[in-house]
């Protein structure tokens, strides 16, 4: 909406005469017609001009809400694609630490290997904490008697048993083994490994020997 002023001669700091259309307003000062003209929008939202300011010119433009500044703020589909999840922007080379993740249905992987964590120990007795690992070594340089702690029903864990020093005995008194539960002679041979596969079913722990006397000193 347009607006004229009429300016007093006598005294140009007034102004006699305001119209904002068919609204009049008289003897007011300018700075103040200037600032009421400021809050009238042209209603085809052209741009508002004031004139006759002893400040130069002032342009209401950048300040008014038209389709085109809400066009280039709408939310699109080309928008969304840019922001997608692809393969492409996914870093292959992160890794990813996860606490308790349970996982319900098939679990499906399509390429590459799952690496899983191999804790070590060293010396005679083992307390073995069950829920910190799957696959376990320990280095056997005295008698040794390897009982654990947090397993689990269903958790499986591979046991590496590493000859350190000749002539130690080993054993492993929570486990239940085949054959109506006869305990394997363990190795005692300097540098052998016997790898030992424990399975938690309900409140026992199966245990079932993979191999034994195997030449290994990792």
């Amino acid at each position: 909406m347009a607006y004229t002023q009429v300016i007093n001669a006598a005294s140009p700091a007034n102004v006699d005469k305001v119209e904002f259309g068919a609204l009049q307003i008289r003897e007011l000062k300018r700075d103040l017609v200037e600032r009421l003209a400021s809050v009238f929008v042209d209603a085809n939202a052209d741009p508002l001009v004031l004139k006759a300011s002893s400040v130069g010119t002032t342009v209401l433009a950048d300040l008014s809400v038209t389709t085109g500044k809400l066009a280039a703020s709408a939310v699109t589909a080309a928008k969304l694609a840019a922001l997608a999840v692809t393969p492409a922007s996914i870093n292959t080379a992160l890794a990813f630490e996860f606490n308790d993740v349970e996982l319900t249905g098939e679990v499906f992987q399509s390429s590459g290997r799952s690496v899983g964590h191999r804790s070590v120990s060293a010396g005679g007795d083992l307390a073995l904490n069950a829920e910190t690992t799957n696959h376990h070594r320990h280095s056997v340089s005295s008698n040794s008697s390897i009982t654990f702690a947090n397993f689990a029903s269903g958790q499986s864990l591979l046991l590496e048993l590493h000859i350190a020093t000749g002539g130690v005995s080993i054993a492993i008194p929570a486990a239940k083994w085949p054959n109506g539960n006869t305990v394997p002679t363990f190795s005692n041979v300097l540098d052998r490994k016997d790898v030992i596969l424990l399975v938690g079913a309900g409140a026992d722990i199966l245990g079932f020997v993979v191999g034994q006397n195997i030449p290994s000193v990792t």
